[in-house]
């Protein structure tokens, strides 16, 4: 597995230290400082979907293992350009409700001071400094769990996880902009930033965007730029939730295979007007758009606003 390609040299040499530009919940955390500690190093960004769903685990920790000599450092290295904003990252840390210690790594120092390459990644360090554990991605966490206990010298009665359940396909994750982009199916071949109108053929194949109307494609996004358009992608998946921004606020309708989403499948940030389903965007965020059974739909987002469109994340 990579986390455990990427671990090898790492487990048993002293942590790297830390380097953020802010420092939330805390006053500023050194490893050197944290000698005595067991220091969870955890590495997240707010707007991905795969890190959001460890946030619970960790704020169980927290709470259960903090009084125990156990300090969580979120630190939070950004993705996109909005996320180096630390008032854009206090938000987001009010909103999940984090209480233990997050580093604002926006300069991508600490990040580099332990070579990263995956949001979330967590590492354990022991009492004495040195890495114990590494771990790259979701789940594992009894594993985890069982490793903190340990380094912390207490009594388990953690078992072991149960047997994952059947593996079913899942589109990956897919970028807009034309930095990480694959490209568009609209059919049209230009440099990034040349084209501006699209048409879109009608018929889609999976996890590619097409767009219909007035586009420009910037390196991390899409934005829409004027009259009526759309953005199609057909995914296999249960959740859809897309990374989204907007110059000012922006309302855009959301269809499941052309049609507007039910209760059963309206996601978390999905409103229901009049019979149809929006999404109001009001501030750089991941938005939950659906959520139903796994298959394979296809999500149009239609708008009339100058949308941003960053990143789609399947689940």
């Amino acid at each position: 597995m990579l986390e455990k390609l990427f671990s090898q040299g790492w487990l048993g040499k002293p942590a790297p230290p830390l380097d953020a530009v802010a420092w939330l919940n805390t006053k500023p955390l050194s490893m050197a400082k944290l000698r005595g500690k067991v220091v969870l190093v955890d590495f997240w960004t707010y707007s991905c979907i795969n890190c959001q769903r460890t946030l619970p685990y960790l704020k169980q920790w927290h709470e259960d293992y903090s009084r125990k000599g156990l300090v969580i450092i979120g630190v939070h290295t950004p993705e996109f350009e909005f996320e180096k904003d630390v008032d854009n990252v206090r938000q987001a840390v009010k909103k999940h409700g984090i209480e233990y210690a997050v580093a604002v790594d926006s300069d991508h120092k600490t990040w580099n001071n332990y070579r990263n390459k995956w949001w979330p990644r967590k590492l354990l360090v022991d009492k004495k400094g040195a890495i114990a554990y590494d771990h790259a991605g979701e789940g594992a966490y009894s594993e985890t769990e069982g490793k903190i206990v340990e380094l912390l010298g207490l009594k388990t009665t953690i078992t072991k996880e149960e047997t994952a359940a059947q593996q079913r396909r899942v589109t990956p994750e897919i970028y807009a902009g034309h930095l990480r982009n694959q490209g568009l199916g609209n059919g049209v071949v230009c440099l990034p930033g040349d084209c501006s109108s699209y048409s879109d053929p009608k018929h889609h194949r999976s996890d590619v965007i097409y767009l219909e109307g007035e586009w420009a494609q910037h390196e991390e996004h899409l934005q829409h730029e004027k009259k009526r358009g759309h953005l199609a992608l057909k995914y296999t998946a249960s959740e859809v939730n897309a990374v989204l921004d907007a110059e000012r606020t922006a309302r855009a309708e959301i269809l499941l295979n052309d049609k507007p989403l039910k209760d059963g499948e309206a996601g978390d940030d999905v409103v229901m007007e009049g019979g149809k389903s929006f999404v109001i965007v009001t501030h750089p965020d991941m938005y939950s758009l659906v959520k139903g059974g796994h298959g394979t739909n296809e999500i149009k987002i239609i708008t009339e606003d100058r949308l941003k469109v960053f990143a789609f994340t399947f689940g």
